[in-house]
């Protein structure tokens, strides 16, 4: 239930990129994520990030 409310959050960018990933941890900590999905997650908002800091250059 977790995985796809976190999915559509970062896709929509209503986020702040260190809160949510602390987040992700914490939850991927608790089993509460599996690996898959901790990966993809994570995979998700580094990409937004570097897209967000080319943007700024």
């Amino acid at each position: 239930m977790l995985y796809p409310v976190l999915k559509k959050t970062i896709e929509r960018g209503e986020y702040d990129a260190e809160a949510l990933q602390e987040n992700v941890d914490s939850l991927f900590a608790a089993g509460r994520l599996t690996t898959e999905q901790y990966e993809t997650l994570t995979g998700m908002i580094s990409d937004r990030e570097q897209a967000e800091q080319a943007l700024e250059e």
